[in-house]
């Protein structure tokens, strides 16, 4: 992936502001859990409408996701979530691979309207500094 060209992408479509923090994360992962006599499977993921494949960018007060293509360039926008409300709740790991990070999706009354997953499979270092980014906005 190279995150120079996604970055201008982001920039020409006012996606992204100067820190240029961005991050990929998919839509949902089934992780496994061994168990000595049976293997449990446990889905985690995102609304059924969100794209399988997103690249998440920060500009100003907002979250914005956008379709990412195979290769994980940039396709065109999504949505976005105001920075404001998205309550960070957890951080876990999966299958000691996929780093998950779990927040509550909430409304300008600070009513919990479900959950948003960030799951990181590469590059998870990109998605913890796009995560700090997100809990220091709502410090």
């Amino acid at each position: 992936m190279n995150y120079k060209k996604i970055n201008l992408q982001l920039k020409n479509e006012n996606l992204i502001d100067e820190k240029g923090l961005l991050c990929h994360s998919y839509k949902s992962y089934t992780s496994t859990s061994n168990k000595v006599i049976y293997m449990e499977m446990t889905r985690i993921g995102n609304d059924k409408k969100m794209p399988s494949f997103m690249l998440l960018s920060i500009n100003d007060d907002k979250l914005n996701i956008s379709y990412a293509g195979g290769f994980g360039g940039f396709k065109k926008y999504y949505a976005s979530f105001k920075l404001s409300n998205l309550e960070y709740e957890d951080k876990f790991t999966a299958d000691r691979i996929v780093d998950i990070y779990k927040f509550n999706v909430l409304n300008d009354q600070s009513e919990k309207l479900g959950d948003f997953f960030i799951i990181a499979i590469k590059h998870k270092e990109d998605a913890k500094k796009l995560v700090e980014a997100i809990i220091d906005y709502n410090k």
